[in-house]
């Protein structure tokens, strides 16, 4: 959880805000590792919204990295994790809105069709897969240059982590757990 699943849990509190409790399962006993090597997490916001984390080095050929379900629709990211990445070739982000005649997406959208979507989108790793990590320390260090924010601060790191310290408390304790922020 704390290497992989750390980084799902910085993505789905930039998009979805910080979490107030968690709900955590981990395993060792795919790979017999002395840490987990599949882990379960999810997540639930004050607003109700629910979220789930699955955290393994046993997703070798999984194809979608990302999905989210709304009331209106659905998005689904594929080839960004490396169990799909260099699987992955097309296709890397499909959108689903509903309807509008389906009663419940009113006028978000302008067709009676139902369908996905299929975007041109590639991922930046996809681009220039050599440089994928030196490009994440770059436009770090690009931002402290310019005198701009960085994109991710001390903060989000530390939100992450206590959020994944807080699944490990779940799971030893079998109980739901509130996240503590510090």
């Amino acid at each position: 959880m704390m290497d992989e699943g750390s980084h799902a849990a910085d993505f789905v509190r930039r998009t979805f805000g910080d979490p107030e409790e968690v709900s955590c399962f981990i395993s060792n006993s795919a790979q017999g590792y002395e840490v987990e090597d599949t882990g379960i997490t999810i997540y639930k916001w004050a607003n109700g919204l629910v979220g789930e984390i699955v955290s393994t080095f046993q997703f070798h050929g999984g194809d979608n990295s990302i999905e989210v379900y709304g009331t209106h629709g659905a998005l689904i990211v594929s080839g960004v994790d490396f169990g799909s990445r260099d699987l992955t070739e097309t296709a890397f982000l499909k959108t689903f809105i509903v309807p509008k005649d389906s009663g419940r997406a009113g006028k978000l959208v302008d067709h009676d069709e139902k369908k996905w979507t299929i975007s041109d989108t590639v991922p930046q790793f996809k681009k220039d897969t050599p440089r994928f990590h030196k490009n994440v320390a770059s436009t770090f260090v690009d931002a402290m240059v310019a005198g701009d924010p960085p994109p991710c601060t001390y903060l989000d790191g530390c939100r992450a982590s206590e959020m994944i310290i807080a699944a490990y408390e779940s799971a030893a304790t079998g109980r739901t757990v509130k996240i503590k922020y510090g």
